[in-house]
């Protein structure tokens, strides 16, 4: 089985837990969870999700699924992770589906260890007829990705149709369309095969974390340990009611988070012009800006990642960029 598709309100992205790899099961998902609260403000008791985890590559990286809770029980293949652990972008195409079909998932699907995004009709390799065609603003954002990192950008395409449908005429402008992306993009693209499993993960909601009854002898450890704290602060607060008051010593305000700003929006000027609100943590903007053209997320994206900024973004319930000094 090669196809693949994701429903409408499904999303795939990339998070990152320090020690992932050390964390065991409800403990492992309760991290997960957070961490996409954390980078992409996705509330975690209001999703239902799935992950699998870039090890070894990466052992602090896993590619999660997630959707908004809904009553309809959704299952996401995620056996393809593993191929691109390593960094290798996976370039798919689906069967053609009926233009009268309403339903139809999109064709086209780039899978790599930073998610899954669906490519529209024209970026399908069949219907190039010359070497000019536009490279895909998702495969130049990895291939930027792939070059901040020093790393060697890999396309492996898969049901690429072209030696079955297209003329000798055809193929020759699709092996020079490919050679100069290879050349602009410094990629290596093969042809090879995707084996997946079919529907094998679950959304699941984020596990509840419960506390069990302590012992007896414990609880009384605590009470005197409370106890204690309490005359600690007590004691304190009288010491500081009889110490005079000191000039308190003021620090300069820090700048990294308005240096990151500027940086942010003099590389793609839209942005703040649609920006509704933006939140500062963690050394990473979190800016939500639902009101940018779905044509401009991309460019917007890649100017990012173009000016040396890590950039995540989630389209769904509704735009989200992260953005962070690399």
């Amino acid at each position: 089985m090669t196809g693949f598709s994701l429903e409408n309100d499904v999303a795939i992205v990339v998070v990152r837990v320090a020690a992932l790899s050390t964390l065991q099961g409800d403990d492992r998902k309760r991290a997960i969870a957070l961490a996409l609260t954390r980078e992409f403000g996705v509330r975690a008791d209001a999703i239902h999700f799935a992950f699998a985890t870039l090890a070894p590559d990466d052992p602090d990286a896993a590619l999660v699924a997630y959707a908004a809770q809904t009553n309809v029980v959704r299952h996401v293949d995620l056996s393809w992770v593993k191929r691109v652990a390593d960094g290798t972008v996976i370039w798919l195409r689906n069967a053609p589906v009926p233009d009268n079909d309403t339903n139809a998932q999109p064709e086209s699907w780039l899978l790599s260890d930073q998610g899954a995004i669906a490519l529209d009709a024209s970026s399908n390799l069949n219907e190039a007829k010359d070497s000019e065609r536009a490279v895909p603003p998702a495969l130049m954002a990895l291939a930027a990705d792939r070059a901040r990192a020093q790393k060697p950008l890999r396309v492996l395409l898969v049901n690429e149709p072209m030696r079955a449908h297209s003329g000798p005429s055809e193929a020759a402008a699709i092996e020079s369309m490919l050679a100069h992306w290879a050349a602009s993009l410094g990629a290596t693209f093969e042809r090879g095969e995707l084996r997946l499993l079919g529907a094998t993960s679950r959304l699941e909601p984020a596990p509840i974390a419960n506390a069990s009854q302590a012992e007896a002898g414990i609880n009384r450890a605590l009470n005197v340990a409370l106890a204690a704290s309490v005359m600690c602060v007590l004691f304190a607060a009288a010491r500081w009611v009889s110490t005079p008051d000191i000039p308190p010593v003021t620090a300069s305000a820090p700048t990294r988070a308005g240096e990151l700003w500027y940086r942010a929006t003099a590389a793609a000027p839209e942005l703040s012009e649609h920006t509704r609100d933006a939140t500062y943590a963690g050394g990473a903007w979190l800016i939500v800006a639902p009101s940018l053209p779905p044509t401009s997320i991309d460019r917007v994206a890649s100017a990012l990642r173009g000016s040396a900024l890590v950039t995540q973004a989630v389209r769904e319930p509704e735009l989200r960029l992260r953005v962070q000094a690399p």
